[in-house]
This record gives structure tokens, sequence and C-alpha cells, in this order.
């Protein structure tokens, strides 16, 4: 029980990383990709 507790726990952090890390890189992403765009 301990065990699958801690699974689930580690598998919604590391989700919950990969979430923030998409919803900061994909705007910032976006935001340079179109100014490097503009530029050229």
């Amino acid at each position: 029980m301990i065990t699958a507790l801690e699974l689930s726990y580690w598998q919604m952090s590391v989700l919950r990383s990969v979430g923030v890390l998409a919803a900061v890189l994909l705007p910032a992403g976006t935001f340079v990709y179109l100014f490097l765009f503009k530029m050229v």
C-alpha cells in the first residue's frame, strides 16, 4: 500500500513538474520564435 501511494505521488509530482515546464516553455518558445521571425 505504501509503495503504491508513493508511486502515485511520485507520478503526480513528475506530471505536475512536466505540466508546469510545458506551460512555461511553450509561451516563451512561441514568443521567442515570433520575435526572431519578426527580426528576420
